[in-house]
């Protein structure tokens, strides 16, 4: 009896003991077939990450920049807006003076925090209102003709953009300062221009004002008429000389006739006069009308 249990437990371990080796191995087989699978995955991922970044290059060469290529992007005036997959957008533009007054006036109120993405050092603030409100970040260029150039990037402060992907986009930024000058300057310009502009529109109205207390335009274009002395005429000639240097602002007056027209830092001339004609020219008008 002892022998027959003897002689039935050696052949039941042998076929447990090969049960087990067969498990193992096939263990060991799953176990090395899904590593290799895991890293075919994962070169597959690289490959991918690889292939899916395309490079956006400024339509002047200042500066480059990688992002997903399942993104979208339209470029104009030296301005580019890239939407995301899920419909943000992050604007990218060059700014001169006005970006620096911006920043400096962000730094007055103790709103701007330095950030480093990748390579790049940022100014970044935020603005909000009760209702929104957007994120910018600055990246300093140095000096274009003696003027500090930024680039900058500006999205809504609630845009559903995750931290990874807007670290990959703003790190990738290249900026080539040397070719910035040329467009700062035309930036700058033609901020300049639209202010003068609307300086000038505010001058017709005062000159109105001016006509109808002393009933002559005499005295409009130096601010002397005693009985119709205008402050705001004034701050408008300074304002506009200030922008423009005087040599290229001029003033004409008589009775019933004036004409007023600068010298557009962008080019071309702005002209006012009583007819209540506001135009641009490319030469200076001749007599009192600008034509």
């Amino acid at each position: 009896m002892k022998n027959k249990t003897r002689g039935f437990v050696v052949p039941l371990l042998v076929g447990i003991l090969a049960v087990i080796v067969a498990g193992i191995s096939i263990y060991t087989y799953r176990a090395v077939k899904n590593e290799e699978v895991s890293n075919s995955n994962d070169t597959f991922e690289e490959e991918k990450a690889t292939v899916d970044m395309k490079t956006f290059t400024q339509a002047d060469g200042i500066y480059s920049l990688t992002y997903p290529s399942d993104w979208t992007y339209t470029e104009g005036n030296n301005a580019a807006q890239f939407r995301t997959t899920n419909g943000e957008t992050i604007d990218v533009g060059l700014g001169g003076t006005e970006a620096d007054n911006l920043l400096k006036h962000q730094k007055s109120v103790n709103n701007v925090s330095e950030v480093t993405i990748g390579p790049n050092k940022f100014f970044k603030f935020t603005i909000t209102n009760s209702t929104t409100g957007y994120t910018t970040y600055m990246l300093p260029m140095g000096n274009a003709d003696g003027k500090p150039a930024y680039l900058y990037f500006t999205m809504g402060v609630f845009a559903k953009i995750t931290p990874a992907e807007l670290n990959a986009f703003l790190g990738s930024v290249k900026v080539y300062p040397s070719k910035a000058p040329a467009v700062i300057k035309k930036l700058d310009n033609t901020v300049i221009d639209a202010r003068i502009t609307a300086t000038m529109a505010g001058f017709r109205a005062s000159a109105e004002m001016y006509f109808d207390k002393a009933q002559t335009y005499v005295g409009i274009c130096e601010g002397t008429n005693d009985n119709a002395k205008s402050a705001v005429i004034d701050k408008i000639l300074k304002s506009i000389s200030d922008m423009v240097s005087a040599e290229n602002a001029h003033c004409k007056a008589s009775t019933n006739l004036y004409i007023y027209f600068a010298r557009l830092p962008g080019g071309g001339i702005i002209c006012v006069d009583n007819s209540g004609a506001q135009i641009k020219l490319s030469t200076e008008p001749m007599g009192m009308v600008c034509k």
